[in-house]
């Protein structure tokens, strides 16, 4: 039952994919955190990292829509994608590997530096990275093994990370970080719903996600966007799933139902009340120019990272695939990095798709 509830916590992440079966899994329960207060910061330092923090990359971002020629893995059969004419990706990517946050060489897979050590411990899983434009720092999730004894602590929380030193910090309360384009703003899922799990009630409770809080990075200001009525559990249509950016600064939400909505920037209002772009894509994580670029997970674990257009047609193609989870992540100017936890993989470059192999590891985020 522990395990259930855990998949479900994490999934609510946006870490579903990213294979989290491992023996931290089966830990005791710690502590349960206490995130009621997201104005004060809880602060961790990890030993000071061995070199500097990389530059910020001097390539400008620019929009850009992904190549629509199917990539498939190694195991099967590949037609080379041709290079979009995005730029150069960056040099340094980063990756939630195990138990530690580290940085990578993604022409190689190399890993180098370790940014924060047990960045993933007993009873905490972080996930989701989303790296600052200026590349200065990083946004995550962060999830708990005993989540469901409190109602503050089963929501989740947001935290930040300094990539020079490794020092971290908790910011929100919620989860699915997403930073918009231009690194001004960020937003994340959020529960007010707190009810008692029909199967224990005595013992758990359920925070469907009921809100979207977009934050202004730089004045604390925020805008919440709701659904059309409070969610019972996490499978109610009303329960919303994801929250992303598109190129313009709309926002756009996941509900339960499978609807991707886009709301007009900066506006809060009722998620429902606003168009549907997309019905029952792969489970999104990101926008690349006007297509929605998700996972879609198959049997015994196999996964596709496909990109959806935001049109009527919806035309889905597969950019990867792999027999084993996936994380992937994408960079400012569109290049989408991958990690692949297949234990035969090797690491790859085609197109505008970067794949890092990760044999017999859990890989809980990756961005660039």
């Amino acid at each position: 039952m522990a395990a259930r509830r855990l998949l479900v916590l994490i999934a609510a992440s946006g870490m579903a994919f990213v294979g989290c079966g491992g023996d931290d899994d089966s830990s005791s329960p710690s502590t349960s955190p206490d995130t009621a207060s997201t104005t004060e910061a809880t602060t961790t330092t990890t030993a000071a990292p061995t070199t500097t923090a990389p530059p910020p990359s001097t390539t400008e971002a620019t929009t850009t829509t992904l190549a629509t020629t199917t990539t498939a893995s190694t195991t099967s059969t590949t037609e080379p994608a041709p290079t979009p004419d995005l730029g150069p990706a960056p040099t340094t990517a980063y990756a939630i590997v195990d138990t530690d946050l580290v940085e990578l060489d993604p022409a190689t897979g190399t890993t180098g530096r370790v940014i924060a050590e047990f960045f993933n411990s007993d009873g905490v899983f972080r996930g989701t990275l989303q790296v600052t434009p200026d590349r200065a720092g990083a946004f995550f999730s962060e999830s708990y093994e005993d989540a469901w004894y409190g109602c503050e602590s089963s929501v989740g929380s947001i935290g930040w990370v300094d990539l020079a030193s490794g020092e971290f910090e908790v910011r929100y309360a919620g989860t699915s970080p997403s930073l918009s384009p231009d690194g001004t703003r960020l937003a994340y899922l959020a529960s007010e719903v707190c009810v008692p799990d029909p199967e224990a009630p005595e013992m758990w409770v359920l925070t469907p996600y009921d809100r979207v809080v977009v934050v202004d990075l730089a004045s604390g200001e925020s805008v919440v966007l709701t659904t059309a009525a409070p969610p019972a559990d996490y499978g109610d249509p009303n329960s919303l799933q994801w929250v992303g950016f598109h190129p313009g600064g709309d926002a756009l939400v996941l509900t339960s139902a499978g609807d991707v909505h886009q709301i007009p920037s900066g506006e809060a209002t009722v998620v429902q009340e606003h168009p549907v772009v997309a019905s029952a894509p792969p489970f999104p994580h990101e926008i690349v120019g006007e297509t929605l670029l998700g996972i879609d997970v198959g049997d015994e674990g196999a996964t596709r990272v496909v990109a959806t257009a935001l049109d009527e047609a919806g035309a889905a193609t597969t950019l990867w695939e792999s027999e084993y989870p996936v994380t992937i992540g994408v960079g400012p100017l569109g290049h989408v990095i991958v990690g692949d936890s297949d234990p035969s993989g090797t690491s790859t470059v085609s197109g505008a798709v970067t794949v890092i192999a990760f044999p017999d590891s859990h890989v809980r985020g990756v961005d660039w």
